[in-house]
C-alpha cells in the first residue's frame, strides 16, 4: 500500500482555518512576539495538543498564517485594482483612496497584521519567499491595471501606486484616521497624477 497523505477533512480544515485566524488575531493584538502555541490554543479556545496536531511548531504557524493572510487580504488587494483598471483615472483614484481608507478603518487589524509579517519576512526566508511571490502576484495586477488606464509606463505607475498605497497606509497606522482621511488620499493621488 502507498503511503498517500489524505487531504483534511472539511471540518479538520475548517479547524485550521479557525487557528490560522485566531493566529491573525493575536499577531495583529501583541505582535509575532506575543504569540505561542498555548497562548493560540487559549485565543482559540482548543486544546494545546489541537494546535500542534496541526503546526508543528511557530514557525511553520507564522508561515500559514501569512498565507492565510495573503489570501484574504489578495482577494481585498485583486477587488481593489480590478476597479482601478475598469474606470477612468478619478473612478480609479477613488477606488485606490476607498482601499486605504478601509484598510485604516475598518480593517485596521488586519493591516497591523499585514507589516507585522512584512518585517517578519526581512528575519525569514521561508517568508521571504512568499512575501516576493505575494508582491509579484499584486504588481503583476497592478501593471495589467495601468496598461488598462492607458499609461505610458505601466511598470513604473504600477509600482509607484503600491508604493503610494503602503505609504499612505503606513502614515495612517500611527494614529486613528479621521472622517476627511478620504480627502487627503484622494488629494495625494491627485498630485501624483498631476506630477506625473
Amino acid at each position: 500500500m502507498d503511503d498517500v497523505t489524505e487531504p483534511p477533512s472539511r471540518k479538520g480544515a475548517a479547524r485550521k482555518i479557525e487557528l490560522l485566524d485566531a493566529t491573525l488575531r493575536i499577531i495583529a493584538r501583541d505582535g509575532l512576539a506575543g504569540l505561542s502555541m498555548r497562548g493560540l490554543a487559549a485565543e482559540a479556545g482548543a486544546p494545546l495538543g489541537a494546535v500542534s496536531y496541526y503546526f508543528a511548531g511557530k514557525d511553520e504557524l507564522v508561515e500559514a498564517a501569512f498565507a492565510r493572510h495573503s489570501e484574504i487580504e489578495g482577494e481585498r488587494m485583486a477587488a481593489m485594482i480590478r476597479r482601478v483598471g475598469a474606470g477612468t483615472p478619478d473612478e480609479a483614484a477613488d477606488a485606490v483612496a476607498d482601499f486605504v481608507v478601509e484598510g485604516c478603518t475598518v480593517r485596521r487589524r488586519q493591516l497591523i497584521t499585514e507589516y507585522e509579517l512584512m518585517v517578519e519576512s526581512a528575519r525569514r526566508p521561508a517568508l521571504q519567499e512568499s512575501t516576493a511571490g505575494w508582491l509579484r502576484s499584486l504588481r503583476a495586477q497592478m501593471v495589467e491595471a495601468m496598461t488598462a488606464l492607458g499609461s505610458a509606463d505601466p511598470e513604473i505607475d504600477a509600482r509607484l501606486l503600491l508604493a503610494v498605497i503602503s505609504g499612505l497606509e503606513v502614515d495612517s497606522l500611527a494614529d486613528e484616521p479621521g472622517p476627511t482621511q478620504r480627502d487627503v488620499v484622494r488629494s495625494v493621488l491627485s498630485r501624483l497624477r498631476g506630477a506625473r
